[in-house]
């Protein structure tokens, strides 16, 4: 099956969205600016409410992505 995401250009750029959300997400962590969420346990918990919206996207790109943890 093929991946909406290389096929789909909305939900491409909705996933992408989600991903650089989640790039920022983590690269602010534990800076103490406006984009830090606080702690890896809440970090964490973001990413697997991202991963909830991409697989409703798509998901067989979220299957690709998710680690078996989560």
């Amino acid at each position: 099956m093929t991946s909406k995401y290389y096929t789909n250009r909305r939900i491409k750029n909705k996933i992408d969205n989600y991903l650089k959300m989640n790039a920022s997400m983590w690269a602010n962590l534990g800076t103490k600016g406006k984009f830090d969420v606080g702690s890896k346990t809440i970090a964490k918990n973001i990413w697997i409410s991202i991963l909830h919206k991409i697989k409703n996207l798509d998901p067989v790109f979220w299957n690709a992505i998710k680690k078996d943890d989560d």
